[in-house]
């Protein structure tokens, strides 16, 4: 529970895969749950094994972390586009995996309200994603 780390400063990020729609229907069902295995891993690896990631909807995360780094949402968003970057150029796709965040930093207490937490990570989730323009083929024409 949040109130356990009480004075501690945590995150709750919610993440979304852009454009799987896109794959889905350009590339099928398979391609699309291939991507969604992916991205599931590239979220696993840009946190502690201690932190909780866990699949919210369709291609849609959520993660909860402690952390006493003031850059931490900074160090997060660069970590996860070197880790889709990377994925991208080994995996021969022709598509990209792209993730947008939305990550929510504050202090745990007693008058922490978990309802109002997550409802700041997915604002900031789709703002991220309102400004986020990216094509989903590697060689768009």
């Amino acid at each position: 529970s949040i109130l356990e780390h009480t004075g501690r400063r945590a995150a709750v990020i919610f993440a979304d895969m852009d454009n799987l729609k896109q794959i889905n229907d350009i590339f099928g069902h398979d391609e699309g749950d291939y991507a969604i295995q992916k991205t599931a891993e590239i979220l696993t690896k840009c946190i502690r094994t201690s932190d909780i990631v866990a699949r919210f909807g369709g291609d849609e995360f959520a993660a909860f972390v402690l952390t006493d780094d003031p850059d931490f949402s900074i160090m997060l968003r660069n970590r996860i586009r070197e880790a889709c970057d990377h994925v991208n150029e080994i995996s021969g796709k022709p598509y990209m995996i792209r993730i947008s965040s939305g990550i929510y930093e504050f202090t745990c207490s007693y008058e922490t309200s978990l309802h109002n937490v997550m409802n700041e990570a997915d604002k900031l989730l789709y703002e991220n994603k309102r400004y986020k323009i990216r094509n989903v083929l590697r060689n768009p024409e």
